[in-house]
């Protein structure tokens, strides 16, 4: 799950089943009310809740939405057009996604694949680089600014990565 900046949006992957309210597997947008403004479908309509217990990042004003499932190795960007989503692109990495994250503004997102890689997209979806670490990645996290990116990996050591926004 995500929360925006001030709390208006709250981004979600759910699966649908007995301990869910909702009715299809997916990424879901609810307002600062609790109001469902919309769901994308994403995932294997046969996953299970396990495999869907997805990683979210939303951007701090509510509009974009970057999204993968554990069990895939596919990252997604969406865009919140208010009652719908729209895909603005997908990646494919070459392993499962285990972790991302994206600035604040969305101008740049990071995921970690089990593959024991770091991949830095832009807005577009566009490969910038990919870092490639000796031990399993364990979580990551991006600084608002898009300068910073921490790497937890395995072995208890956290990297420091210059971030996307450096490169520019």
């Amino acid at each position: 799950m995500a929360i925006s900046g001030g709390g208006s949006f709250t981004a979600a992957n759910i699966a649908a089943g007995p301990l869910s309210t909702e009715d299809s597997n997916g990424l879901y947008l609810y307002d600062s009310r609790g109001e469902r403004l919309w769901q994308h479908p994403m995932g294997s309509p046969y996953a299970t809740v396990l495999s869907l217990v997805g990683f979210v990042s939303i951007s701090a004003d509510g509009n974009y939405v970057a999204a993968a499932y554990p069990d895939d190795s596919e990252l997604w960007l969406l865009e919140n057009a208010g009652d719908s989503a729209t895909a603005l692109w997908s990646y494919r990495a070459r392993g499962k996604i285990v972790g991302l994250a994206m600035s604040g503004d969305a101008q740049y997102v990071v995921a970690a694949c089990s593959e024991k890689r770091v991949y830095a997209l832009d807005h577009e979806g566009r490969l910038l680089w990919d870092w490639e670490s000796k031990e399993r990645i364990a979580d990551i996290s991006l600084s608002p600014d898009g300068r910073f990116i921490l790497v937890a990996t395995g072995d208890g050591v956290v990297h420091l990565l210059q971030g996307p926004a450096e490169d520019r």
